[in-house]
């Protein structure tokens, strides 16, 4: 959501406004044959950290469940002065100030088959 007020006088023009922004989302799923096309043991230290030793206590029967949430956050003030010095020159000054939060949550679990 953006709100904006602006006016005009004979040499100047003057914006001023606030924003706002709130989004989530999630997901969950599980996967399973899948492993069996991709399943290498240098894959899956490079994705998920694990030690060689790890890999070769799964198996080759395991799946995953993973589950993402996200939340983000975004506020904003802005404004924006436009000056006619002359009928060919203009001075800007422009401001904004936002503040942003974002929180994300990626937890995996490996499940032997």
């Amino acid at each position: 959501m953006s709100l904006r007020w602006a006016t005009s006088g004979d040499n100047f023009d003057l914006v001023l406004g606030v924003y706002q922004m709130e989004n989530s989302y999630s997901q969950d799923w599980f996967t399973y044959d899948f492993w069996e096309i991709v399943r290498t043991p240098e894959l899956l230290v490079a994705l998920y950290g694990a030690t060689p030793e790890q890999v070769d206590r799964l198996g080759n029967d395991f799946g995953q469940n993973i589950y993402q949430s996200q939340e983000a956050k975004s506020q904003a003030v802005f404004g924006q002065f436009d000056y006619d010095i002359t009928e060919r020159l203009e001075i800007s000054l422009g401001l904004r100030y936002s503040k942003d939060e974002k929180d994300f949550l990626r937890p995996t679990i490996l499940y032997q088959g």
